[in-house]
């Protein structure tokens, strides 16, 4: 005879039961499903959004909860850029299939062209990814040594509350995308050694970090900028993949160049050279 369940006994937000294997922090979290009442929860805060300048930053911070929510026995915030959008792109395969479809328009008869796409291959190029890029790092430059490592969910919960506030830009009189990039290389800076002693930056506030960054020489922080630029252009490619797809219309041997990216709104985006494709 089948045992009688009360509905609250039908689902519990306590099951913890899905292994995911993070490629760059090389350790398995604990997760459970995403459910309606987390999907609510986000789209309700994204509707909210009203100042469009912040709007993809505050979709991230969006995304920082839904990960917290969904993650157990694991300090979220210490948690990697790269193994939040790995975990990302995991959590659409699980809602809406790893397959999905695609379109764009045939430079030559400029009639739409539907293909389709695996995200599981960005998931491909993020696991090489970890293999290829070798970090902590450390760069001696001088009688110095910087020890170099990924940027944290942590790290960018306080970037994008600096960055947020007006008042910060105008006291380092300088743009927002200047600002963004200097604290982007001062976060990167995990540890100093010098022939005084040891200072590890990361029990520092970024305001703090990024004093100690403005009074760094030029020339350091220009080797320093050199190999963090170099990585987060590694970072660009490995959320994005290019390829090339025929148009099918009859008579017409037209291509289009496409590029499909990883994003914080919709998981993805998808762009071609000519005109922006549709994405889902």
């Amino acid at each position: 005879m089948t045992q009688k369940l009360n509905i609250n006994e039908l689902f519990t937000q306590d099951a913890y039961n899905i292994p995911l294997y993070l490629p760059f922090s090389k350790q398995t979290v604990q997760m459970r499903e995403m459910v309606t009442a987390d999907q609510k929860y986000f789209l309700k805060h994204v509707a909210q959004l009203e100042d469009k300048d912040f709007v993809q930053r505050k979709i991230g911070v969006l995304f920082n909860d839904l990960i917290e929510k969904l993650v157990k026995d694991v300090d979220f915030k210490k948690m990697t850029l790269q193994d939040k959008f790995y975990m990302l792109l995991y959590l659409r395969g699980r809602m809406k299939g790893e397959k999905t479809q695609l379109g764009t328009k045939c430079p030559v008869c400029q009639k739409d062209i539907t293909f389709g796409y695996d995200l599981s291959r960005f998931q491909d190029k993020i696991k090489h990814m970890a293999d290829d890029i070798k970090l902590p790092m450390d760069i001696a430059v001088g009688d110095m040594v910087f020890t170099i490592d990924s940027v944290t969910i942590s790290d960018e919960i306080e970037n994008d509350q600096l960055l947020s506030k007006p008042e910060l830009l105008k006291s380092y009189d300088m743009t927002e995308s200047h600002l963004a990039n200097m604290l982007r290389v001062a976060c990167a800076i995990k540890k100093i050694v010098t022939q005084k002693g040891e200072i590890d930056m990361t029990e520092y506030k970024m305001n703090d970090r990024m004093a100690v960054f403005m009074r760094t020489p030029v020339t350091v922080v220009s080797e320093i900028s050199t190999v963090i630029n170099t990585m987060m252009s590694k970072i660009t490619d490995m959320l994005s993949d290019k390829f090339t797809v025929p148009c099918l219309q009859q008579g017409c041997d037209g291509k289009q160049e496409v590029v499909v990216q990883i994003g914080d709104e919709g998981f993805f985006i998808s762009r071609s050279s000519d005109s922006p494709p549709k994405g889902t």
